[in-house]
């Protein structure tokens, strides 16, 4: 048994965590990825079907945010997803589907994570881009 008292994982922790997991499912993986809007992405993964997702690894939750990933990133992925230590409570809170930033759909998946645990808390509602910014997005190119 481990002495060691429970603490989160650091924001490069959470990082390598959710890529290893990623990886393990057969999806293509690149962390600190430059999108065509010159923001970063934690991580961004390709499916095996070809879809892109991003996901952004905050240490700890707050509605706020989730909000700005939504506005950094939501453009450039088929379906974002917010991973952290304390994602699991924040199942209960309304705003989580109730926030209209796309036409009242679910603004981004929630993914708990912990030593050596990943586990999808809510699933984020898929859109569909344009094959220019896909593209674009996979070769790191900016957008007209």
């Amino acid at each position: 048994m481990d002495n060691e008292p429970y603490r989160d994982l650091s924001h490069l922790e959470l990082i390598a965590t959710v890529s290893d997991w990623l990886r393990a499912q057969g999806n293509r993986v690149t962390n600190e990825h430059r999108l065509p809007n010159g923001k970063i992405a934690d991580v961004i993964y390709t499916t095996p079907g070809g879809a892109i997702h991003i996901v952004e690894c905050k240490t700890f939750l707050t509605s706020t945010l989730i909000e700005r990933a939504y506005i950094k990133y939501y453009g450039y992925c088929h379906a974002l997803w917010v991973a952290s230590n304390d994602a699991q409570r924040w199942w209960s809170y309304p705003f989580v589907d109730n926030l209209s930033l796309d036409h009242g759909r679910r603004p981004a998946g929630l993914i708990e994570v912990s030593h050596g645990h990943v586990s999808i808390v809510i699933e984020p509602c898929a859109h569909s881009l344009d094959p220019v910014t896909v593209a674009r997005i996979k070769h790191g190119l900016p957008t007209p």
